[in-house]
């Protein structure tokens, strides 16, 4: 089991091997940062569409 989740997560960053054992929470954070900045858009542009 390990070994086949191994290697599919070593396939997409195959220039970030080195560096995905040393900072392996840089990814997901910034999937979360993208998501909380694109629900903040959407929000923001409703508020203005409701108010014009």
């Amino acid at each position: 089991m390990r070994s086949s989740v191994q290697s599919s997560t070593q396939t997409e960053p195959l220039t970030q091997g080195s560096q995905s054992s040393a900072t392996p929470n840089l990814v997901p954070t910034l999937y979360l940062i993208t998501a909380v900045v694109i629900v903040v858009v959407v929000i923001i542009a409703i508020v203005l569409l409701r108010r014009r």
